[in-house]
């Protein structure tokens, strides 16, 4: 009998996680492949590398579905990313399934990544009904899971948090705009106000801003905001959506010196005590898989529905 697999794909702004399972024997196999640049070419060129490694593996024949998460806006009526994608500037206005080979473009399925990444975290809380992923890297992702549906909104634009405005005329987000939660609390966000304040600090990731945060307090001082950003932002979704439970990941959260245990503190403190008493905040159980898994499960949901 033949063996059921799904291909997962998690495309960020700096990388692009894989693998493929099923919901029977779970992750089989998952990589990371760092992109070369922020550029559509660099994004095939990956997915190309990526098609390799299935057929050398597993084989195209193995694979019944793809599911893909992809940064940005992705609309759900046109199939297509729209708008600004500030970390992947060149990843818009495309239909992601035009990314694959012939070999590999039948039954595939899309949605945004921090989506995918609430709904693979929602799988492993089967008593809650609400939960809330937010995702921290280069920007700042999140999702919102109803009854293990993913909750998009009219056009699939719904969620999008690390657009919504935090500072009025505050600080330049990649986006266009000014003063987006981005701006303040994602790698790139800090990245990008260090170059501002000092162009002389070299720095290229975020372990290298915690590093120097230790012997540095004007960057000690942005990261602090960045949590009060995050915990305003996080905690105005908890009392306008009234979840259960608030799931964080992204390849920061990983990070040991990440200051999460201040961020959860923060974020809880500020709510009203009806709320704080009615939600958990908790690391993403997957970690930086959880895009992946996510992705897999999509795949597998629409193939067993088309």
């Amino acid at each position: 009998m033949k063996q059921t697999v799904f291909l997962g794909l998690d495309i960020g702004g700096s990388s692009i996680k894989f693998g493929w399972g099923n919901s029977k024997q779970g992750l089989l196999h998952s990589e990371r492949i760092i992109l070369e640049d922020t550029s559509l070419k660099a994004v095939f060129n990956t997915i190309n590398k990526i098609e390799k490694i299935v057929q050398n593996n597993i084989g195209f024949d193995k694979v019944d579905a793809i599911g893909v998460g992809v940064p940005g806006t992705y609309d759900i009526i046109s199939g297509e990313i729209k708008g600004i994608n500030p970390n992947l500037p060149e990843l818009t206005n495309i239909n992601p399934k035009n990314m694959f080979s012939d070999k590999m473009e039948s039954y595939i399925f899309v949605d945004n990544d921090a989506n995918l990444m609430a709904l693979a975290e929602a799988s492993c809380l089967p008593d809650a009904k609400h939960v809330l992923g937010v995702t921290i890297g280069s920007g700042i992702g999140c999702g919102f899971v109803i009854n293990n549906q993913i909750y998009h909104g009219a056009n699939g634009y719904a969620l999008e948090l690390g657009h919504t405005i935090v500072e009025i005329n505050g600080e330049k987000c990649n986006c266009g705009k000014n003063g987006c939660l981005e701006a303040y609390s994602s790698v790139n966000g800090i990245l990008n106000q260090i170059k501002r304040t000092k162009p002389y600090e070299e720095l290229k990731n975020m372990t290298d801003i915690l590093m120097a945060s230790q012997n540095d307090e004007h960057i000690l001082r942005l990261i602090n905001n960045s949590l009060n950003y995050l915990s305003v932002a996080i905690g105005n979704l908890i009392i306008i959506l009234d979840v259960e439970v608030v799931v964080i990941g992204g390849g920061v959260i990983e990070m040991k010196n990440y200051p999460f245990l201040k961020l959860k503190k923060l974020i809880l403190d500020g709510l009203p005590e009806i709320n704080k008493n009615k939600v958990s905040v908790n690391k993403a159980h997957f970690g930086n898989k959880a895009g992946v898994i996510g992705a897999i499960k999509i795949a597998e949901n629409g193939f067993k529905t088309r």
